[in-house]
């Protein structure tokens, strides 16, 4: 791992792939493919991936920060032995520092079972890997013996040198794997407004008090948006997105009812059939680039037909909580998430309008920017889907549902 911790610090140096890739002398998709693997390592993702530059993620920059000196360290190591050898130059040019821990690993259990015991790797690939160090040194580090194990001169002074920088380093990895695996560090989150008022909000307090590690800023966006470049770790979205991916996840859905306030009803009339929506002053959604739908589709409850009507809105409000307002002062008709309003329906403040249908499914769906592995991540999503466990019993699923399942 640290031959890839010192070329991940190598890359960020860079501050974009192509940079890097013209001065390491590697594509870029092994570039991406080598960040990846340590990322998987790691248990965590280490830079937001963007078209132009390196941005790091809290780890990332935690990573940098611990192991700013790996490199330096081993090459001032390099150059203090290459006084006993003619050609110590793979060791300058080459990233050799895991093998050369290793060897320094072999030799400290003084054999190569404890080795493998030790490491958790094959007493096989110990052997395999000790020998290729040996190949690219082009010195021999051991002299072979059925029954001990003994070093050759430079093997000695190989271990003499790296012995205390192994150490060091091992123990900084082990701590930062250990700080890595707490909740701790500083999410980005995007949340629908409506989600983060009525679900999250009021349980957010407690789940902060028993992570008093974590941070977490929420904001509200609207529109469609990349989530690399606004640098979120999560988000919440309530529509259909251009691109599915493995990295989504459907946490709550909830049906959309037509309602209006009880006085809304005395004062013009309880709407009863289609036809006469344009009769009744209506609030509307605007799709997803803010703009009015020409149509809109209604669902019958009991025979699953589909309608598409020209779209009565004479109002549109992108946020379903200032509708809601707007139908509880008695001025117009909407149609509303179910489970924000079935309490105003069961104490008669509210009227369910057109019961026969319903106007869509609102499905929430979670989009990562984190490792599904990542304890933050797993805490995060065990929060948001308790937060949400009151969609989970409103809605029976309906066939409208197609786009994500």
């Amino acid at each position: 791992m640290f031959n890839d911790i010192a070329l991940f610090i190598r890359i960020v140096q860079y501050h974009n792939f192509t940079h890097a890739s013209r001065e390491l002398g590697m594509s870029q998709s092994t570039l991406s493919r080598k960040i990846a693997a340590l990322e998987q390592q790691i248990e965590t993702k280490l830079i937001y991936r963007d078209s132009r530059n390196l941005r790091l993620t809290s780890v990332g920059e935690l990573l940098c920060k611990e192991f700013a000196n790996l490199e330096e360290d081993f090459s001032q190591l390099v150059h203090s032995i290459m006084r006993l050898t003619n050609d110590i130059s793979t060791l300058k040019k080459e990233l050799l520092i895991d093998e050369v821990f290793l060897f320094v690993k072999l030799v400290k259990s003084g054999s190569y079972m404890r080795c493998s015991m030790v490491t958790r790797i094959s007493k096989s690939t110990v052997s395999r890997k000790i020998s290729e160090l040996e190949e690219k040194l082009k010195v021999s580090l051991l002299i072979r013996d059925a029954h001990k194990m003994e070093l050759t001169q430079f093997g000695q002074e190989l271990y003499n040198y790296f012995e205390v920088c192994n150490s060091k380093y091992t123990e900084l990895l082990a701590n930062f794997m250990g700080e890595n695996r707490k909740i701790k560090g500083h999410i980005k989150i995007s949340l629908p407004f409506l989600l983060s008022y009525y679900y999250v909000l009021p349980k957010l307090g407690d789940f902060l008090r028993k992570n008093p590690e974590l941070e977490i800023t929420i904001l509200h966006d609207q529109n469609e948006f990349n989530l690399n470049s606004k640098g979120y770790d999560l988000a919440i979205i309530n529509y259909t997105p251009k691109q599915q991916n493995a990295k989504m996840r459907r946490l709550a859905s909830d049906k959309v009812i037509g309602v209006c306030s009880k006085i809304y009803a005395e004062k013009y009339g309880l709407l009863t059939n289609i036809e006469d929506l344009d009769r009744h002053l209506v609030v509307g959604k605007p799709n997803i680039n803010g703009e009015k739908f020409n149509y809109i589709d209604i669902f019958n409850v009991i025979t699953k037909e589909k309608l598409s009507i020209p779209n009565p809105s004479r109002l549109v409000l992108n946020s379903f909580i200032h509708t809601y307002q707007l139908v509880a002062s008695d001025t117009a008709i909407a149609a509303l998430p179910y489970d924000i309003v079935r309490k105003s329906l069961a104490t008669g403040e509210l009227i369910h309008v057109l019961p026969e249908y319903h106007f869509g499914i609102v499905n929430y769906v979670l989009v990562r920017n984190l490792e599904e592995n990542s304890p933050v991540y797993k805490v995060l999503v065990d929060f948001l889907v308790d937060c949400l466990k009151p969609l989970s019993t409103v809605l029976e699923r309906h066939s409208v549902d197609v786009w994500y399942k």
